[in-house]
């Protein structure tokens, strides 16, 4: 016993607590996603004033690294989906399935691009065609808890009108879906017996909707 560590957990030193170490900031920070012309997908689904003012002022831009930690994890979360879902490919699947799609549409004078997570094309057994577009996302479980998927919903069905304007989808009597895949980091059991019905049921969910006409 003389030999064998003895814990206490009422004895244990107050830690200082310092700011996090600069490598970290630097990684949080470091943006490597490339647009692919004149706006993404999602600038054109902000507010078009901050967009302008960034572009034509971006020494004023100051990024917080604090509130990048949510799209740090994100961009960690889709990319080990991406691996995992190229790695359990088959021949089959590698022939119909698109993993970081780049799309792009042209504009009144402007292109307009995206990369879209996953476009999939699906046959059953009687040879019918099954389109979706998928995005994954790092949720919190207050967007499910208010419902606010529409900047989400407008993203994947201006994402589905490049994919068609690109022939990557060309069945018009395929079934046409897009497709969100959320993953809520901060689910709880005890979150879901409080809320109920409000509340995500499981930590992860697929919600899904059908494409728009291209004339929408």
């Amino acid at each position: 016993m003389d030999n064998q560590l003895q814990l206490d957990e009422f004895n244990i030193p107050i830690a200082q607590e310092l700011p996090p170490p600069q490598i970290l900031l630097d990684a949080i920070l470091h943006n490597d996603h490339e647009t692919r012309g004149d706006f993404s997908v999602t600038q054109i689904l902000e507010d078009p004033r901050c967009i302008v003012l960034k572009k034509e002022h971006p020494e004023c831009v100051a990024e917080d690294a604090a509130k990048q930690v949510k799209a740090f994890i994100g961009t960690a979360v889709h990319n080990l989906i991406e691996k995992r879902v190229t790695a359990l490919m088959d021949e089959n699947m590698k022939n119909c399935t698109f993993i970081e799609q780049p799309l792009h549409i042209s504009m009144n004078g402007f292109k307009i691009s995206g990369t879209a997570d996953m476009v999939h094309v699906h046959k059953d057994p009687f040879n019918n065609q099954t389109l979706m577009i998928t995005d994954w996302k790092n949720w919190g479980t207050t967007k499910y808890m208010l419902q606010d998927f529409a900047t989400a919903y407008w993203q994947l069905q201006i994402y589905s009108l490049m994919a068609r304007h690109m022939k990557i989808i060309e069945d018009h009597n395929a079934d046409k879906f897009v497709r969100i895949v959320a993953i809520f980091s901060d689910w709880s059991k005890r979150s879901l017996m409080q809320f109920g019905d409000k509340y995500p049921q499981h930590q992860m969910i697929a919600l899904q909707w059908r494409m728009l006409p291209e004339d929408r």
